[in-house]
């Protein structure tokens, strides 16, 4: 169960990484964003994350997201993003 979730919030994540590069490109002209971690919330959350996490407000997923990343970048910046995130939500939120 546990690996099944995991995996399926990977996706939503591999899913709203794509769709967040169209976005920079696309609208913000190539310009990084700086809010990055407000519209990874957003659009997770209409497209499948509350599922899991009914409960986890915008905010409190925008604040995880971006303090996540700061930590996964202080371990390592090889790390996959979506990996390491799918099993850090799944530990903070669903463990």
């Amino acid at each position: 169960m546990k690996s099944k979730v995991i995996k399926e919030i990977r996706k939503l994540l591999e899913k709203s990484a794509k769709a967040h590069r169209l976005y920079e490109q696309k609208i913000l002209e190539g310009v990084y964003d700086k809010r990055w971690s407000d519209w990874y919330s957003k659009y997770l959350l209409k497209e499948g994350l509350r599922k899991y996490l009914p409960n986890v407000s915008f905010k409190i997923l925008t604040n995880f997201l971006k303090k996540s990343n700061e930590e996964m970048l202080k371990l390592n910046k090889n790390l996959n993003w979506t990996k390491y995130t799918s099993e850090k939500i799944y530990e903070k939120f669903l463990n």
